[in-house]
């Protein structure tokens, strides 16, 4: 699912937030937080910067995978 912080998951995905859009479609990258049963707790803004070239990379890496997976809808938070 993603990377392991405590007892909650998270990971890159995209997530359509019409509320940040005047109502209208918006999707954009977000930091996705679940609990330890995969069920979804909550999103934020993303990380986009890095120390050096290779955590650029493993960022990078990770929003491919996101744009593979399929689009969050910001109502499916609870």
């Amino acid at each position: 699912m993603g990377e392991k912080n405590g007892n909650f998951t998270w990971n890159y995905r995209f997530v359509n937030t019409p509320a940040e859009n005047d109502g209208k479609d918006w999707i954009t990258l977000k930091e996705v937080h679940y609990d330890a049963d995969g069920k979804l707790l909550g999103f934020g803004d993303p990380c986009v910067g890095a120390d050096n070239i290779d955590d650029v990379q493993w960022l990078t890496d990770r929003w491919v995978q996101a744009a593979m997976e399929p689009v969050l809808r910001e109502e499916e938070f609870g």
